[in-house]
């Protein structure tokens, strides 16, 4: 888990490590890790890092490396709050309202960082679903293949 991570590389049992920004950012400031990530995965440089380039920006991705990035972000980005299978659409539908009017409160998100660390940006109930759907959409042998390249990444 992240607090293990961190944990982990204060004690400088590992070298290096993959976590959200939010958390990579608290480590930093703890002086577990060196001052600026060297890449963040993603499509897109991170509102935490930003003069950190993303990885399209490191290498020119060929197609099947861009579908396994684009997988990657897919699976890490959803954070999901959720509820006991059988809850009525109507439920669901008001407990999104009532997430969505609560995450637009002023200040709401800077607290929510001081509390939850590796939460960067909320997700309307929507768009979480609408993740999970993509996530849930990418076939089965295209997740296998990226996790065959994690473990071949892993022997390194």
């Amino acid at each position: 888990g992240t607090a293990e991570q961190g944990l982990a590389l204060g004690r400088r049992e590992v070298d290096g490590g993959l976590d959200s920004a939010a958390a990579v950012n608290g480590w930093i400031e703890k002086g577990f890790v060196k001052p600026q990530p060297f890449a963040v995965i993603s499509s897109a440089r991170s509102e935490w890092f930003p003069d950190v380039p993303a990885i399209p920006e490191l290498a020119e991705l060929t197609p099947e490396q861009e579908k396994k990035l684009s997988i990657a972000i897919a699976l890490q980005s959803a954070k999901p709050f959720y509820t006991t299978p059988g809850v009525p659409q109507d439920r669901v539908d008001f407990l999104r309202d009532v997430f969505n009017q609560i995450v637009a409160e002023k200040g709401f998100l800077r607290q929510a960082k001081m509390r939850w660390v590796v939460w960067e940006t909320p997700l309307t109930g929507e768009e979480y679903a609408e993740t999970v759907r993509s996530a849930m959409a990418i076939p089965s042998e295209d997740v296998a293949s990226l996790l065959e390249a994690i473990k071949e990444m892993a022997k390194l």
